[in-house]
């Protein structure tokens, strides 16, 4: 009889021992119910001798119920660590939707504040009635990479004729915008302040002070700017051009391949090897149309295999709608720039400006 009790509570404290991966707290208290239970046997058993009791079930019993606390501590302590881990977990994830939420703020912030720094250089830009007041045929296609750029273009009435410029500055983005304000400050110190008219002679100038302008930092700075500067003449016979890694184009409505005039190589800003620029004085007649331009077009990705554009096929492009209308040639270059980039992101800049002479 006791035999058949010792083998009900032994299998009463597997029972209990299988109850412990479920919960741990029905474990415990069906350990010590076996474990009371055991202990009743033993009293109303006392005719047994104690080494009865041992051989006929209750070592075996008392082992397993102190191998089954020996299991239900240890589960305890995995679970405590389970508990533990599961709320260091959560406080993890409260910290990382926090600090979720603090940078989009702060992205948020630093968006509208670049927003609001677009306008401040769209107001150092030529307006477009502006433009239409100098010339009477042009387009200007102007896409920034970024919200603010490091390409401008500039344009200023001068006694000697109309000066007209395309830049490309150090960088893009915000470190290109800060940029570009200098450089443009640089133009309009040129020509407003020292009477200088020629572009050779702007562009010497505007080096100096951009220059100058970046020495005054403890920091090395090498930031200039690439342009393309030229100037329309009043008789409109010739142009007068200097440029800075920059060229200008000039197309005859009947040729196909443009006219090529090179600028110096070298930038606006500190050189290793800085010379004076040279200007160029070039014949035009009515109806050319000069092209002046930075290397964002070009150097753009894109196309089936994903290659730079390049040059050449610029110059096929310009020679392909040069024809048309300075209106529907700004919706073609649009629309070719579009198409070629499509799905590649835009890399660079771009900055085109043409004239119908």
């Amino acid at each position: 009889m006791f035999q058949q009790q010792t083998f009900a509570m032994l299998a009463i404290l597997i029972g209990g021992g299988m109850l412990m991966l479920w919960r741990m707290l029905y474990s415990i208290v069906l350990v010590a119910l076996c474990l009371l239970s055991i202990g009743g046997m033993f009293y109303f058993n006392s005719p047994l001798s104690f080494d009865e009791i041992i051989i006929n079930g209750g070592l075996l019993n008392i082992t397993v119920a102190l191998f089954l606390i020996f299991l239900i501590q240890t589960r305890y302590r995995l679970h405590k660590k389970e508990i533990i881990s599961r709320l260091a977990l959560k406080t993890s994830n409260d910290q990382l939707v926090q600090q979720k939420n603090i940078i989009e703020i702060k992205n948020e912030e630093i968006t509208d504040s670049i927003t609001y720094a677009r306008r401040i250089q769209e107001a150092i830009l030529p307006s477009k009635e502006s433009i239409n007041a100098c010339i009477n045929d042009c387009f200007v296609y102007y896409q920034p990479k970024d919200i603010v750029a490091g390409d401008f273009y500039w344009i200023e009435e001068t006694p000697k004729g109309l000066l007209i410029a395309v830049a490309d500055c150090t960088g893009h983005g915000v470190p290109g915008a800060m940029v570009s304000v200098v450089c443009n400050n640089a133009l309009n110190r040129a020509v407003r302040e020292y009477n200088l008219y020629e572009p050779a002679a702007i562009l010497d100038k505007a080096t100096e002070l951009v220059i100058n302008t970046f020495e005054q930092s403890d920091t090395d700075i090498m930031d200039g700017m690439d342009i393309a500067l030229c100037r329309i003449n009043k008789d409109g016979k010739s142009i007068e051009f200097a440029g800075a890694n920059n060229p200008l184009w000039i197309f005859d409505k009947d040729e196909i391949e443009s006219q090529k005039i090179k600028g110096c190589k070298q930038p606006i800003g500190r050189f290793l090897t800085q010379k004076p620029f040279k200007g160029k004085t070039i014949p035009v007649n009515p109806g050319n149309i000069l092209y002046l331009f930075t290397d964002g077009f070009a150097d753009q990705f894109g196309g089936k295999r994903g290659k730079k554009y390049k040059y050449k096929p610029f110059n096929n492009l310009l020679s392909k709608i040069k024809a048309q209308k300075m209106s529907d040639q700004l919706n073609s270059i649009q629309s070719e720039f579009e198409t070629w980039k499509d799905d590649f992101d835009q890399i660079d800049d771009v900055c085109v400006v043409g004239i119908r002479l």
